[in-house]
């Protein structure tokens, strides 16, 4: 897979990977990628989600949009060798309709944090390790419940389900 996409050594470099094979594609809502065993959003990730929506006809929202483009990273010996990431451009049935594989050189996100800050309770939390059967809740936003990502001064609804009474502060 590595010899047919290839790699980059800058993150433009990964963005134009992408946006040359999407370019035709109108109403693309970009995620940021979400680290392997975490869905923490990390700055790295807030990078090339902004990059690739300058990039190409991104929606503004999930709801307007036509196709999602969905992403992960893998970081590779502590990011010494670079790290995987891999996008799926996928419709909105699910269906997949291109994927990207491309390997970042080290010096490509150097001055961005790679790393999710609570990757031990995140993993723990979504592999229904961490629970309670006494008190449970579900929070979601009106954007969703996974990798989201907000921007200074963004409106968000947030909502929650609880199996009894609660507060939120």
């Amino acid at each position: 897979i590595m010899s047919l996409e290839g790699k980059a050594d800058d993150i433009q470099t990964a963005v134009k990977m992408i946006s040359d094979r999407i370019k035709d594609k109108k109403g693309i809502y970009v995620f940021p990628p979400t680290p392997r065993d975490s869905h923490e959003i990390t700055q790295f990730a807030g990078a090339l989600k902004y990059s690739i929506e300058n990039a190409i006809n991104a929606a503004p929202s999930p709801d307007t949009s036509t196709y999602y483009l969905k992403g992960k990273y893998e970081i590779l010996k502590e990011g010494k060798e670079g790290i995987d990431l891999v996008y799926s451009l996928v419709d909105k049935n699910s269906n997949n309709i291109d994927s990207f594989f491309i390997r970042l050189a080290p010096s490509s996100f150097q001055e961005y944090e790679i790393f999710p800050k609570t990757t031990s309770f995140d993993k723990l939390l979504h592999e229904g390790l961490v629970v309670s059967n006494d008190f449970k809740i579900d929070i979601n936003t009106n954007r969703g419940k996974n990798d989201l990502l907000f921007s200074r001064g963004e409106t968000v609804k947030l909502l929650f389900k609880l199996n009894r009474a609660g507060y939120y502060y």
